[in-house]
């Protein structure tokens, strides 16, 4: 199945999810995953960014990365509450979210902001309730997005690229966590080894 959606206009959201609908009666899985980073061009560690990104990309990363992820999640817990089914919402955040890119601070406060979102519907929700928010903080990923920059960002990060199937993995974990006692609201970090200084 093929929808597009803008996903800064609620009404694309709710059509997405009407058309989801279609073929199985209702959904039991939400992923917010659409994200920018579209502040500059400057190296990943660079510290030339703060001052470049002008008013209307700010709105821009901010209405996609953040207002998005919380207008989804809204819309799909509703559905799932006046269905009965329980589900999963995951919502992609980022390890930017802990370790803050200097050449993206837009970019790392939204991250941020999606954890703490995440953490609390998953308190609102509380640790029964058969519907579960998570998030998911990769380091980079291999898309691309980031293509040009493989090399550099591997040699500066001392780690290879993360890939789309880890990612699928990491998802597919959260939405059957084999850890009985995991919370609603937790946040699953991608590449543990960028957080030993934290």
């Amino acid at each position: 199945m093929y929808c597009p959606c803008d996903v800064t206009k609620f009404k694309d959201l709710e059509n997405l999810l009407h058309q989801s609908c279609k073929p199985y009666g209702h959904v039991s899985i939400w992923v917010n995953n659409a994200g920018i980073q579209s502040e500059t061009r400057h190296r990943p560690f660079s510290n030339k960014a703060m001052m470049d990104t002008v008013r209307e990309n700010v709105q821009k990363i901010l209405s996609i990365n953040l207002q998005a992820v919380i207008e989804g999640s809204k819309l799909a817990i509703r559905h799932m509450k006046d269905h009965g089914h329980g589900g999963s919402v995951i919502n992609m955040s980022s390890l930017s979210a802990f370790i803050p890119l200097s050449n993206a601070p837009v970019y790392s406060a939204t991250k941020a902001g999606v954890n703490q979102f995440t953490r609390a519907a998953g308190l609102h929700l509380g640790p029964e309730n058969p519907i579960k928010v998570h998030a998911i903080c990769p380091g980079f990923v291999d898309t691309p997005l980031i293509s040009d920059m493989r090399q550099m960002i591997e040699h500066e990060v001392g780690e290879k690229l993360i890939s789309a199937d880890e990612i699928a993995s990491a998802a597919l974990e959260l939405i059957s966590p084999k850890d009985p006692n995991m919370q609603n609201g937790s946040i699953m970090k991608e590449r543990l080894s960028c957080l030993s200084s934290i």
